[in-house]
């Protein structure tokens, strides 16, 4: 039954067990509402008054049931706040309603009365609006819920709009929070919090577990949420998709297996703890502007994602582990090595992309792709930090050169740059050591600082693994318009079949065991080892500006093979400038070997197809992209351009306006190199 008992301007509403009461468009002052049976709000006003010392409360009991639709409005009569409470085993519904004046604090803190307390399984809180509360709704131990479509705004700026605890199979969908703080899930497991937008100066989502227990936040389904601040990531083997974070992502230490798929981090600032997590995994992300500001992280990458105009902390490591991502534009002053072990162009897994960044490697450390990929327009050198008080970094250090001081602190290894007998100097760099191993100097003895020993050095093969390099491709790749020059250690290592390096300023540069294609790069030098086999066209080597020699900076084992190329390239017209026709031949004036093809309106069409057989097959490049000989070229073979008796004269001979390649080859043997082999290929 419905009992009525007045206590000044309030009544003390109670709704028996059995039975139902249903309010319309009608304004009801209470004391308190205490439901046993079911009380239908439909439009209504419920204002409820109490004291200071004695609070008004809704009570929703076991087995009652209390729906609140159609505009209602349950808001405080006074300035005291009330309390909301839906008990276990109840029915609740809230629908196109509006709440205020709910919640108030105590001392020692109570939950239940800070605002819309539910723990009944498959709520249901759609479409409302919750304004000027304490905590406007929290759900603790029940399941099934529905908060859907509403909007939280104006609420006390030092607690949680909506706080879910110890939920499952939750939907919190299409909601507005305009607060300033965040929505907590604690212990939340196999639900769905997808498209709301998070508003706040401090507006966000934290995913937590179980503060007192051994409960976890895990398997839920973030989509396409708007947040405006941070995504606080405590929980495991969750799944983000969609939408964007424009504030902070924080990945915190145990947050285990976690997978972001689609999201837009542009802008904002990212903290993956990668020292006390495992299996985060990202793909299909936009990170653009994000600022990786963490020391000693590792940001692992799946697929399709975009990582451009990034900075990034010290001692970053990244991992590429699957296809189509892209590296653009982003800073690393600091790191520890890039892999990329995915993309695969021949099984159409597409692949990998590094470009115009500027990334410091620490010594020892390499961008290696096992993977296809494809290196663009960076800047790529040496971490220069001097002697180091980073922990990771001296490891590092020393496990280059295991060779100690005897005397002086630190103790940081004794190399030397030369071959003879000396009195030693404790150098405390890294890049005096690093140059010392990459030499090749052995163990130097004990030698005091600066003192009168002379220990004797002897002459040790570098371990392969001190031999690093800076770009390490294993499977093929572009290297393109990159400035690589390390003072120490290789620039590039080809270790796979089909490299392709193209219009690079680089250091030493290593074929060892692989194969691939040089054009127009200017290289230190260049060396071939364990059956290697390389074509370098139109490339520099050394400081060379004319005729070095055809062997010149070229360093091969007996295994190993260089074959030089030249594009040669002519038009052919009369003293006017008129395009001829006729036939085209050249001699060689070292060979006396004569080549001619057919000149058709001045231009000479290609007799043979090198232009497949070295780009075609070895790096997926086609003609369509080659520049031809320019003013300044070399001309090795020193060919002669006739057209019948006609023919220029001098070694520039084709150095002038080109158009059609013709490639001249020449053979660089093991060193010490034979005279060179060459002539007109085969047609």
């Amino acid at each position: 039954m419905l009992s009525g008992i007045v206590f000044g301007k309030c009544i003390d509403v109670t709704v028996a067990a059995g039975k139902t009461v249903s309010y319309g468009s009608e304004t009801v002052t209470a004391c308190n509402v205490s439901v046993y049976g079911t009380l239908t709000l439909n439009g209504t006003t419920l204002k409820m008054e109490g004291t200071e010392a004695n609070r008004a409360k809704i009570e929703v009991k076991l087995g009652g049931t209390m729906r609140i639709t159609s505009g209602s409005n349950i808001t405080t009569a006074n300035a005291n706040n009330y309390a909301f409470i839906v008990r276990t085993g109840s029915t609740f519904e809230m629908r196109d309603s509006y709440m205020s004046g709910c919640g108030y604090p105590v001392s020692p803190p109570n939950a239940e009365l800070k605002g819309l307390f539910v723990q009944t399984d498959g709520a249901k809180i759609i479409g409302n609006r919750f304004e000027g509360n304490l905590k406007p709704l929290q759900i603790t131990g029940a399941n099934n819920e529905i908060v859907s479509d509403n909007r939280f705004l104006n609420n006390d700026e030092n607690q949680d709009p909506l706080y879910l605890n110890d939920t499952e199979n939750a939907i919190v969908s299409n909601n507005s929070f305009e607060d300033l703080k965040w929505v907590v899930f604690e212990a939340t497991r196999d639900s769905q919090i997808k498209n709301n937008k998070f508003l706040g100066d401090q507006s966000g989502i934290m995913v937590k577990n179980e503060a007192q227990g051994p409960k976890l936040s895990e398997n839920n389904v973030l989509e396409n949420n708007e947040i405006g601040y941070k995504l606080d990531m405590y929980g495991t083997s969750n799944t983000i998709s969609g939408g964007f974070i424009r504030g902070v992502l924080s990945i915190e230490p145990g947050a285990n297996t976690n997978t972001f798929n689609g999201v837009d981090f542009s802008g904002s600032e990212a903290t993956l703890n990668s020292q006390g997590t495992t299996g985060t995994a990202f793909d299909n992300n936009v990170f653009d502007g994000t600022q990786f500001t963490e020391d000693n992280a590792a940001l692992r990458l799946g697929n399709n994602n975009s990582v451009k105009n990034t900075a990034f902390g010290k001692n970053i490591t990244v991992s590429v582990e699957g296809a189509g991502n892209t590296i653009e534009g982003v800073t690393i002053a600091d790191s520890a090595g890039i892999t990329v072990s995915g993309g695969n162009i021949a099984a159409g897994g597409g692949n990998n992309v590094i470009r115009e960044s500027s990334i410091a490697l620490q010594l020892g450390k390499s961008i290696t792709c096992d993977g296809f990929c494809r290196i663009e327009n960076n800047v790529i050198s040496e971490v220069s930090t001097g002697i180091s008080s980073s922990a990771a970094r001296k490891a590092s250090f020393e496990a280059l050169c295991p060779y100690t001081c005897s005397s002086g602190e630190p103790s940081f290894p004794l190399c030397q740059g030369t071959w003879q007998q000396e009195s030693y100097p404790c150098l405390q760099t890294e890049q005096a050591c690093w140059r010392c191993v990459q030499a090749g100097i052995g163990a130097p003895g004990t030698g005091q600082q600066g003192g009168a020993e002379t220990p004797q050095v002897t002459a040790t093969p570098v371990p392969p693994e001190q031999q690093y390099a800076k770009v390490v491709l294993n499977n093929g790749g572009v290297v393109s318009g990159n400035s690589i020059k390390p003072a120490t250690g290789f620039a590039v290592s080809v270790k796979g079949r089909g490299a392709y390096l193209y219009n690079n300023d680089l250091g030493v540069v290593l074929f060892d065991g692989g194969s691939g294609v040089s054009e127009k790069n200017t290289l230190g030098s260049v060396e071939g080892r364990n059956g290697a086999d390389y074509v370098l066209l139109n490339t520099i080597l050394g400081d060379c500006s004319g005729d070095c020699g055809q062997n010149a900076n070229i360093i091969n084992d007996a295994t190993s093979t260089a074959e030089r190329q030249w594009w040669v390239a002519v038009r052919v017209t009369d003293a006017n400038g008129n395009p001829l026709d006729g036939t085209f031949e050249m001699t060689s004036r070292a060979t006396g070997k004569k080549y001619s093809g057919t000149v058709t309106k001045g231009l000479l069409a290609a007799p043979f197809n090198a232009t497949e057989w070295v780009f075609g097959s070895t790096a997926g490049m086609t003609g369509s992209v080659l520049l031809f000989a320019g003013s300044g070229d070399y001309n090795p073979y020193h060919w002669e351009a006739c057209s019948g008796d006609n023919c220029e004269e001098g070694d520039d001979s084709f150095t002038k306006e080109t158009l059609l390649p013709i490639i001249i080859r020449m053979l660089a043997s093991p060193t010490p190199s034979a005279p060179p082999q060459g002539g007109a290929p085969s047609i």
